[in-house]
């Protein structure tokens, strides 16, 4: 020790120096007295039978007791028995200089505490100073007595202290005594505390130490609840702000927080080290901390992405079943070794469970720090938006385009994020969002003000940064919201100035402001920050898992082909590589969409998910309400625009709101809503319906999925509430999520895994839900509406948007009242067919028979291909050709391979789908603008299906093209006998000159009896018979009419018209069948392009009635004919009876 305290560099650990000056050499004489009689008295054990008399001394006695148990310190170099009562004392710590200057005085009282514990602290090796008990030399249960890291044996003794105020006092002392020794023990923890944090401030005092280390593994080791109140210690006797609070917790904790990210970054998912996360909570939850923590984890370059990784807060959000880089290699499901069933299902149980708990632990942080009020919750959210904002390239178009499927995620992987780092981000917000979305019909949900991305900054004009802060901080807008997200609806009418007609901009072109709020809640912020999560992390992971899936789909068909090839020798002299090759891509994208999906599908995410959309449905519903209610025209930027209330849907739905009163009209709600909400319900359900079956079935509550059912009728059909075509199209997939996993769609996929997928809920949906009956002509709209909407849809597209709908008709086909509902609409055509508008099921039929023609067409011409194809290179011509053009003969193989399969199925669905519909609804299709159409196209199909062409289409695995012409053969048949008693269709099947003949059902008999139809041919015979009969008057009438002038031949069929009519900008004469026909899929003049409804087409009487005339001389002149061969009588012109 020094002589002069108030020289001495350690004087800061001790109470103020006139106290501490006892400890100096020049205080000991003045103390000698009292010192002496303390150690006489001491010197006597309770062994001995000597009571300690003086009060005072009774006191430092039990103190000292306390010092020896909890902090296991003596000045006493005897060793000496416990006192009376006391279990035996682990071994004690000797203190020999403290005990050299305090000499005789050998007890530890709270005032020798503090230069006793500085002293036992600076022990490099505290064991060597160790006093034996009972001639015991070893420290026996002495680990913490000779504990050489500081922070370590400092909680011990806080813990221990903890324990004894928590054990001796409970809630309170009961008397003085006890009072006075509880104050005595909280002087021990301020001291034990105290010191802890003089430790972190000056570690350059314990060299040799690394003190950000052992509080790491405190957490690691200790699971104590008194880790939380020791951190929170030490930060509370640190110095006060006005003393560099700041400074001093930043110098502190900030190499904690730098070593804490190191291990989790270190460890992974696979090493995962939960105890970081509780370290980490702790500081989340201290609001001298917080700050510390938020500011270790501002990113370099708040602009880009993957800077938000390399910090602590995105420290917790990476570990994850899926690599940070490209350039990391997955640590599960390595597909070097074959992994069975089995060993997956456990691996990925391994992996949910470490996934659950990264999710959990970094929702608690940042829950905790959000708890907070004012600046912390600021900070935190503008992080959490700027790093959805820094990450927003993962969501473009671009990035999706150009990833490279199986072999690694798209551009943006090196500048943004990794999908582990979104998926888990998106699960945090989820989890945040839980208390108010976990119940569809919590009153909280309709708090959510609908207006926030069309909130506008005020400051934002002036640049000033810290006022655009203190803004988003008031308002609680800290999203970065552009104006050019795209809503669901144009905030102006079509047509009008401005912004581009139809544009669904959130932008508020043109002059027209849309409503927003003052002020937004938290609510508010943390839906639309997790739809935003949602986008950018779950829907890029689900379309990246799909794209992957396709590239492993058709490098297994690759590999078939390869082995083919490789036994004919088609493969040059080292076949082995070239499987190899396709072997390892299929390795490396099994492992990775292994790895993808198990991150997709942790059970409690998946579950929060689906809470989440089905209250998202609940709520788009309202805000819809609201605009047909007029809400916005009644509310104030002031009361904000949220729907308030839950409002009763009745169908129909009208097409807007009210007219304004003074003529002011303000942009609906939805104007503001982006459609990544409701992308994000449909790509949730359709991501079920691919890869988790289960989960839309263990949605908990009764009627939870009802919301998802009518958010689908509300915008499904509805271009007023959804602009987008696709986006409704994508809806119409979503409704294929909720049909029961038994429907022929699901059970065709994936049959093994739906047989074990109970259904009831989903059933339940479609014979209970309030609004049921209007499924089928919601789908209906949206099946028109891809092709009618005259904005931009693929070929491709159309029919992918259309295939799932094929499943949903089917089933709802087999339940009778929305069967009926097909019925209705059918109906609805008898009485408005020939109407301006055309009638939705007639125009729906039409495209039905448009698509069956091209996609079946184009199936048989693409098979057809295939079998040239296989047939040159089984003969062995490919293996003459060079190789550059042998492997473009392959490439184009797999190319029209594909196209095949594509048109297959899709094709059978259509024939399939009009085979059930012709079942029990016939007058349509024998309508005269219906009937030559789907006469000619089952007489085309059927004539190559079972005609001297049928082995052209005859190909190696017809199953790997989905290629069924068993199945095609039969529905075909079907429709004949369904339309066979209509005359106008056996009529057109008869007068179908390019594919009828009177073989033609000879033939598909033949073929009925091999693919076990025979059922359907005494019906089919029926059907031939009536053809044939009409074939023979149609002859007459053909030969009758054949010389007909050209003016009377429609001139797009070339045939004899009956009603012409005149087009009003072309002046070209038609029949009316044929352009009513033509205007139901396409609203054009067919010869100029001009806008045209039927309507506008004028009667062209006086050539009508030169035709009826010129008819009925022809009938006559041949009547006379006959009756002159027949040597009958008939009457002419003037109704008198002639003779032969």
């Amino acid at each position: 020790m020094t002589d002069n305290i108030k020289n001495n560099p350690f004087s800061a650990l001790f109470t103020p120096v006139n106290q501490s000056e006892v400890f100096t050499p020049e205080s000991t004489d003045s103390a000698s007295a009292s010192k002496s009689t303390i150690q006489g008295e001491h010197s006597k054990t309770p062994g001995e039978g000597v009571e300690p008399v003086d009060k005072d001394l009774k006191e430092r006695l039990e103190i000292n007791q306390i010092v020896e148990d909890v902090f296991q310190l003596t000045l006493n170099k005897q060793p000496r028995p416990p006192m009376k009562g006391n279990a035996p004392s682990c071994h004690l710590v000797l203190l020999e200089d403290l005990a050299s200057a305090l000499a005789p005085q050998n007890l530890i009282d709270v005032q020798t505490l503090e230069p006793a514990l500085f002293e036992r602290l600076m022990l490099s090796e505290p064991a060597n100073h160790v006093l034996p008990i009972s001639g015991r030399s070893s420290p026996v249960g002495g680990e913490h007595a000779v504990q050489r890291d500081v922070l370590i044996y400092l909680f011990e003794c806080f813990r221990r202290l903890s324990e004894r105020l928590e054990t001796d006092f409970g809630d309170a002392p009961k008397n003085s005594h006890q009072n006075i020794r509880a104050g005595r023990l909280s002087q021990m923890v301020t001291i034990v505390l105290q010191n802890a944090s003089t430790a972190l401030r000056q570690p350059d005092l314990f060299p040799g130490q690394r003190l950000d280390s052992q509080l790491l593994r405190l957490f690691a080791e200790s699971h104590s609840p008194e880790l939380r109140s020791f951190v929170n210690g030490i930060v509370v006797v640190f110095p006060k702000e006005e003393e560099g609070e700041a400074d001093e917790l930043q110098a502190a904790f900030v190499p904690v927080l730098s070593l804490a990210q190191k291990e989790i970054i270190r460890g992974g998912l696979s090493a995962l080290d939960r105890s970081v996360y509780d370290l980490l909570h702790v500081f989340a939850l201290n609001d001298r901390l917080a700050p510390v923590l938020l500011a270790c984890s501002t990113p370099a370059n708040p602009n880009r992405g993957r800077d938000y990784v390399n910090s602590v807060l995105g420290a917790i959000l990476s570990p994850s079943t899926i690599p940070e880089s490209p350039d990391i290699p997955y640590a599960f499901f390595d597909q070097r070794t074959t992994l069975g069933q089995g060993s997956i299902r456990a691996e990925e149980d391994v992996a949910w469970t470490a996934l659950g708990a990264v999710r959990e632990g970094a929702a608690r942080i940042f829950e905790s720090l959000l708890r907070h009020a004012g600046e912390i919750r600021h900070r935190t959210l503008t992080w959490l938006a700027s790093c959805l904002d820094a990450n927003a390239p993962r969501g473009r178009i671009w990035n999706s385009l150009h990833g490279p499927g199986a072999l690694g995620p798209g551009p943006a992987a090196h500048s943004c994020a990794s999908d582990g780092f979104a998926l888990n981000l998106c699960a945090v917000l989820l989890r945040l969002c839980q208390p108010f979305v976990h119940e569809h019909t919590h009153p909280r949900l309709m708090r959510i003000d609908p207006t926030y991305y069309a909130a506008t900054l005020r400051s934002a004009r002036s640049g000033n940064s810290s006022a655009i802060d203190e803004e988003r901080k008031k308002r609680g807008i800290h999203l970065n919201i552009t104006g050019e997200e795209t809503c669901l609806i144009p905030a102006q009418p079509e047509g009008a100035g401005g912004a581009e007609a139809g544009s669904s901009s959130c932008s508020s072109g043109g002059g027209v402001a849309r409503p927003q709020a003052e002020n937004y809640t938290f609510l508010t912020e943390c839906f639309f920050m997790t739809h935003k999560a949602i986008d950018l992390g779950f829907r890029v992971a689900h379309e990246r898992l799909l794209r992957i899936s396709q590239d492993l789909g058709r490098l297994r068909r690759v590999y078939h082909e390869v082995r083919a090839q490789s036994e004919m020798g088609g493969l040059g002299s080292n076949p082995a590589e070239a499987e190899e090759a396709i072997v390892e891509r299929v390795r490396i994208g099994t492992t990775e969409v292994l790895c993808l999906r198990t991150a997709m599908v942790q059970p409690q995410t998946l579950s929060l998910m689906a809470q989440m959309h089905v209250a998202t449905s609940m709520w788009l519903v309202q805000v819809a309400l609201c605009d047909i209610d007029g809400e916005p025209k009644k509310r104030t930027p002031e009361t904000g625009y949220a729907p308030g209330v839950c409002r009763n849907v009745f169908f129909p739905l009208p097409k807007g709101p009210p007219p304004a009163e003074d003529g002011v009209g303000v942009p609906p709600l939805l104007s503001c809503v982006p459609e990544q909400v409701v992308e994000n319900v449909a790509g949730f359900l359709s991501f079920c319906r691919r890869f988790s079956r289960h989960t839309l079935e263990e949605c908990s509550g009764a009627g939870a999925l009802d919301p998802l059912l009518t958010v689908i009728l509300v915008f499904m059909g509805a271009p007023e509430r959804i602009r987008n075509p696709h986006l409704r199209a994508g809806l119409a997939e979503s409704l294929e999520a909720l049909l029961p996993p038994s429907h022929r769609g699901a059970a065709e996929e994936s049959p093994d895994e739906v047989s074990t997928i109970p259904g009831f809920k989903r059933e339940r949906l479609f014979v209970e839900h309030p609004h049921r009956l209007q499924v089928v002509e919601c789908l209906l709209n949206v099946f028109v509406g891809i092709e009618m909407t005259g904005q931009s849809v693929t070929f491709e597209q159309k029919f992918n948007y259309r295939r799932p709908m094929y499943y949903i008709m089917d089933y709802l086909w087999q339940i009778e009242e929305h069967k009926n509902c097909f019925k209705h609409l059918a109906a609805e055509v008898e009485v408005n067919q020939d109407s301006v508008s055309p009638p939705l099921f007639l125009r729906f039929v039409n495209l039905l028979m448009n698509d069956a023609v091209f996609l079946l067409d184009d199936a048989l011409s693409h098979m057809a291909q295939l079998r040239q194809m296989q047939t040159a290179r089984e003969s062995g011509e490919w293996q003459n050709l060079p190789r550059s053009e042998r492997e473009q003969n392959e490439g184009n193989f797999q190319r029209i391979g594909m196209i095949a399969r594509f048109d297959n199925i899709l094709g059978r669905e259509t024939i399939h789908t009009l085979k059930f519909l012709t079942s029990e609804i016939t007058s349509i299709f024998s309508h005269p603008t219906m009937v030559d159409r789907i006469a000619s196209m089952l007489n085309y199909f059927l004539y190559h299906l079972v005609g001297p062409k049928k082995k052209n289409f005859k190909v190696k695995d017809l199953a790997e093209y989905e290629f069924k012409p068993a199945n095609i053969v039969l529905d075909i048949c079907q429709i004949y006998t369904h339309l066979g008693s209509s005359d106008a269709f056996c009529l057109a099947v008869s007068q179908d000159g390019r594919s009828y003949s009177p073989q033609l059902f000879s033939l598909a008999e033949d073929v009925l009896l091999r693919i076990g139809g025979g059922g359907l041919i005494v019906e089919l015979q029926n059907v031939g018979a009536r053809v044939a009969q009409c074939a023979s008057q149609q002859r007459s009438q053909e030969e009758l009419l054949s010389e007909a002038p050209d003016d009377f031949l429609d001139p797009i069929m070339s045939t004899l018209m009956l009603d012409p009519v005149v087009l009003p900008s072309s002046r070209t004469v038609v029949d009316r069948s044929t352009i009513a026909r033509h205007l139901l899929s396409d609203q054009t003049d067919p010869f100029n392009r001009s806008p045209l409804t039927l309507d506008m087409v004028k009667p062209a009487d006086e050539l009508r009635c030169r035709i009826e005339a010129w008819i009925k001389e022809k009938t006559n002149v041949k009547a006379m004919e006959e009756d002159s061969r027949a040597g009958t009588s008939f009457k002419d012109d003037d109704g008198k009876m002639s003779t032969s």
